[in-house]
């Protein structure tokens, strides 16, 4: 992902991951941006349980490549801010 005047965002390394498909109550919340391969789409989401008997609580959250914090990525791009 890049950053830019017109499309705002965060410089990520996103490796070896898969793009989500993020439907309606779920909401994605990082995605691939406009210069990347494939284009503007999902890499992490966040579901809340409307079911959960406090706000706040039923949770989850799917991130299509933990290997971005890993050692070797963290310290790329801005993948630290991510955490």
């Amino acid at each position: 992902a890049n950053i830019s005047k017109d499309n705002g965002g965060l410089e990520f390394v996103f490796p070896y991951g898969a793009t989500l498909n993020a439907q309606k109550p779920a909401l994605p919340v990082l995605s691939s941006g406009p210069i990347s391969y494939p284009l503007n789409r999902p890499v992490a989401a966040v579901y809340p349980d409307p079911s959960a008997q406090k706000p706040g609580h039923g949770r989850i959250c799917a991130l299509g490549s933990v290997k971005m914090f890993d050692d070797e990525f963290l310290e790329l791009e801005k993948n630290k801010q991510l955490l």
